[in-house]
């Protein structure tokens, strides 16, 4: 008896091959098809049920008909349109995904599964909408992903309604593309805690957005109008007031609770200076493009103290991307140690021509690569007349092709990989 079956690269599966995995508690299908059966299949003793990678469009009739202890469910990553009602049947489960599928509805009954505790929609191009009551029935839901899901456009203030009532929710992922559900999410007091990737995009009229300490992802596209990003250094601090502009020499880690790690930004042409992230010491990849009026990073008018390691600017940064940025001159006042870095890459910044960067750089940090185009490098001003010679091993020029491509690229909303072990 085989309590775990696999099958990769295969052609349809024939019916006589489903039935005999009717003992089968595992289940994993990559790049097969299923054959269709007149008589549906039994798994009455499967708990995980992985179908992936595939062109299944839709499953044989009553295929999810007999699956009374299934847990796991993923049928993500596949050119799947159409979900089968038995799916709502399916009451034990814990865990589902459809991400990047093709389906356009879910189903009404989808409401049943009162155990779901993760619901995953990432990159659901071709599904307009959640239903109403659906969300809100899901009780025990703990973790909801709507990264480029258009269920997640537009005015979706009634879905975030609905996620305000499940007591459960911990992990918020969204996309939101309107200023309404935007203010509606980052002045809930209950979403504002759970939110951790978040992605804005063509919110038009929104100047400001506040940061929520609890977003390690933050991505913003095409937000026309965007003029900063504020940090709330007083109620979060737990020193009481403080200028967002000042970061105190030995102030403790846990004076800085904001978890963001990884921040995308991608054509937001008012956006003027990322100072703010003096407060963010998490950071550990930031991607800037095309942002027109930004001059610097770290506003070279601020005054920043002295910062120590244990706390500082950029300390956690591995990867640095700047592209189409043609105003920007710096990055920041001083150089940095950088003890993390691995990786710059400068694409269209004709502007840039220093890099916070000196010759202690290469003894504290981990850096494998510099890649940018060869005349930006050579043009490339340094206070330390040694500092070049150290970091040239370190550069890669890249073809015109190449960075091409990659300045014109916005920055992309991450999809988040959700352990499914415990469940």
């Amino acid at each position: 008896m085989n309590k775990c079956v696999v099958r990769e690269h295969g052609k349809l599966i024939e019916p006589v091959q489903v039935a005999k995995w009717n003992e089968a508690q595992r289940i994993a299908l990559w790049h097969c098809g299923i054959e269709a059966n007149r008589t549906p299949p039994s798994f009455s003793k499967l708990e995980t049920l992985f179908v992936s990678n595939n062109s299944i469009e839709s499953f044989p009739s009553g295929f999810f008909g007999d699956m009374p202890v299934i847990r796991v469910l993923d049928l993500s990553n596949s050119k799947l349109i159409k979900l089968p009602d038995e799916i709502g049947c399916l009451v034990n489960l814990r865990y589902l995904n459809f991400s990047r599928t093709k389906i356009k509805e879910l189903p009404t009954n989808l409401e049943n599964l009162v155990n779901l505790r993760f619901l995953i929609l990432d990159e659901t191009d071709y599904l307009p909408r959640i239903p109403s009551q659906i969300l809100s029935k899901l009780l025990c839901l703990q973790l909801l992903s709507i990264f480029r899901s258009k269920a997640s456009e537009g005015d979706c203030t009634l879905l975030l309604n609905e996620l305000e009532l499940l007591k459960h929710m911990s992990d918020l992922s969204i996309k939101l593309t309107n200023i309404l559900p935007t203010k509606k999410l980052l002045n809930s007091r209950e979403l504002r805690k759970v939110i951790r990737q978040l992605c804005l995009q063509g919110c038009k009229d929104m100047k400001l957005v506040e940061l929520s300490p609890s977003i390690q992802i933050l991505e913003m596209n095409n937000c026309l109008d965007l003029e900063g990003v504020l940090v709330d250094v007083e109620n979060h601090g737990g020193n009481g007031s403080m200028p967002q502009n000042i970061v105190p020499s030995k102030f403790p880690q846990q004076h800085f609770p904001y978890t963001l790690c990884q921040l995308n930004i991608f054509m937001c042409p008012k956006l003027l200076n990322l100072t703010w992230l003096i407060h963010i010491p998490r950071l550990q990849s930031l991607d800037l493009g095309a942002c027109d009026s930004m001059e610097v990073v770290i506003d070279d008018k601020i005054k920043v103290l002295e910062i120590e390691q244990e706390v500082g600017m950029f300390s956690r940064l591995t990867t640095l991307n700047l592209y189409n940025l043609p105003n920007l001159q710096g990055i920041c006042r001083h150089a940095l140690p950088f003890p993390s870095l691995t990786s710059i890459s400068v694409a269209f910044c004709q502007s840039l021509r220093k890099l916070p960067l000196d010759s202690k750089t290469n003894a504290k940090t981990s850096l494998q690569k510099i890649n940018g185009d060869q005349r930006w490098w050579d043009d490339l001003v340094w206070e330390d007349n040694n500092i070049k010679g150290i970091l040239a091993p370190y550069f890669v020029a890249h073809d015109n092709n190449a960075s091409s491509s990659y300045a014109t690229q916005g920055a992309g909303c991450s999809s988040s990989t959700i352990p499914i072990s415990g469940i």
